[in-house]
């Protein structure tokens, strides 16, 4: 299959969507969530799939805590730490800082 351009496409688009009507958007929801008592694990097996994501959390801290911006503060360091552990085991080179902000 080959990639058309998108001066191509447009009529194809505007052809294929003519007939489609707008539906109802829902309302966001942010309601509090309540902490589990115990994990859960869902697996789902998607059939034929080609790749594999797999995804852990747990609920934070509302935006509205002020231990959120600790939280933050403390979930980006612990990422830069597990960029600069990759890179120093493949190529200390390979690892660039950004400058300060400001």
């Amino acid at each position: 299959m080959r990639a058309k351009s998108s001066e191509n496409s447009t009529p194809e688009l505007e052809m294929l969507f003519a007939a489609w009507n707008k539906g109802a958007v829902p309302k966001k929801n942010v309601a509090t969530v309540a902490y589990k008592a115990r994990s859960v694990l869902s697996l789902i097996d998607k059939l034929r799939a080609q790749r594999l994501l797999v995804m852990a959390g747990h609920v934070a801290l509302p935006k509205s805590d002020l231990g959120d911006i600790a939280m933050n503060m403390m979930n980006n360091i612990h990422a830069k730490m597990v960029e600069v552990e990759k890179c120093s085991r493949l190529d200390r080179r390979s690892f660039h800082t950004l400058p300060p902000a400001g």
